[in-house]
């Protein structure tokens, strides 16, 4: 058990920096899925409401009334004095955004075909100020459609005739895949930038050890010893994978006392099975990152490269569905991809039958085969390099 109290000693010896790692990474997946879950709960609920405007008509005809009608739909009228000076006042202290002004003549113009226009006064640059000029040109538009098709149109008729078009309604629904839910949730977002605290942590955490063990004093002792060259890398992926459950304890333990309520769940467990998965592949990763670089400086750097890269490609920073073809194909030859793609699974899924979990479960075995690979490549790696030596 030499190198396995060994490489043990040097996580003890540097546990105060890996605690500070964790604690980072963590703090930093915990703000961003909070910020992401709130964005969605405000985003993902329409209601509809009612904007302040001003509406002043020098002539009463049945084309302004019906104006006047279609507008209220939209709108709530707000009583303003006649000057320009309360009209600008109420602009600037929003307790109105448009103001529609029209002028006198406007029916008889409008109704000869002419284009007579409407003056209005907005907040420059508001959302309520081009929805309400949006009704105000789906209101005349239509209104021209029957000026322009009926020769001699009755104004009164006509006002009637494009209340009725108007108020036709159409329902709209959202087809939801049988098995799936509606709603996402913080665990989403949470595992998913697991994928780049967990690897940070792995890849600083293990090559710290790796670059320790790599010294030529500590590897001469090594091999004068009667132990075998098997021997010693099974005692330090041991050390190595204790390492990696401990980090792993800490990360999904923090995910759910976070959100406990909505955690006590089938989906969960997904969660927590994805995430074994890829945080034993980053530990085969980190190995053979730690067996590439040669000195304490460049881990840094290797680890930004990798980490960043990986997370940007493989959907954590921005969601797969963003991603351009090209990017995705790139990214399918990544863990992260993988391991991204059966979260989002997990997160909308409502029904357990393998029929709905087997791409999870075969995302998990495309992420665990890379873990294999990286380990495998990583012992043929260490090898070498002890012959060499």
């Amino acid at each position: 058990m030499q190198v396995f109290k060994l490489c043990l000693k040097i996580i003890k010896k540097n546990l105060p920096l890996m605690i500070m790692y964790v604690v980072i990474f963590l703090a930093v997946s915990m703000m961003i899925a909070s910020a992401n879950t709130q964005r969605d709960d405000k985003i993902s609920v329409f209601t509809k409401t009612k904007t302040n405007m001003a509406l002043i008509s020098e002539e009463d005809t049945p084309l302004t009334r019906g104006l006047k009608e279609e507008l209220s739909k939209v709108a709530t009228f707000v009583e303003l004095e006649g000057s320009e000076d309360s009209v600008k006042d109420a602009l600037f202290f929003r307790k109105i955004y448009y103001v529609l002004r029209i002028p006198e003549g406007f029916t008889a113009d409008f109704m000869s075909g002419m284009d007579p226009k409407l003056q209005t006064t907005v907040v420059p640059g508001t959302i309520p100020a081009v929805y309400l000029d949006m009704a105000v040109n789906n209101y005349l538009n239509t209104s021209r459609l029957y000026v322009a098709s009926l020769q001699d149109a009755d104004v009164e008729d006509m006002a009637a005739d494009v209340a009725r078009d108007l108020s036709v309604t159409a329902e709209a629904s959202i087809s939801i895949p049988e098995g799936s839910a509606t709603e996402g949730n913080f665990s989403v977002f949470f595992f998913n930038y697991l994928a780049y605290s967990l690897l940070s942590v792995l890849i600083l955490g293990i090559s710290s050890v790796m670059i320790v063990l790599k010294d030529k004093d500590i590897q001469k002792r090594n091999l004068s010893s009667p132990l075998r060259r098997d021997s010693m890398t099974a005692q330090m992926f041991a050390a190595m994978a204790i390492f990696t459950v401990a980090t792993w304890i800490i990360m999904v333990a923090a995910c759910f006392l976070m959100n406990l309520k909505n955690n006590l769940n089938i989906n969960f467990l997904l969660f927590m099975l994805n995430s074994f998965v890829f945080a034993l592949t980053s530990t085969g990763v980190s190995f053979l990152i730690a067996n590439l670089i040669s000195g304490r400086n460049a881990i840094s750097a290797v680890n930004n490269i990798v980490t960043m890269g990986s997370c940007f490609l493989g959907g954590v920073f921005v969601p797969q569905a963003f991603l351009g073809p090209t990017v995705l194909q790139f990214a399918r030859l990544l863990p992260t991809y993988w391991y991204v793609r059966a979260n989002t699974i997990i997160g909308t899924l409502s029904k357990f039958e393998l029929r709905y979990t087997s791409e999870i479960y075969i995302s998990m075995a495309v992420v665990a085969a890379f873990g294999i690979a990286a380990f495998v490549a990583s012992i043929l790696l260490g090898r070498r390099k002890g012959l060499a030596a």
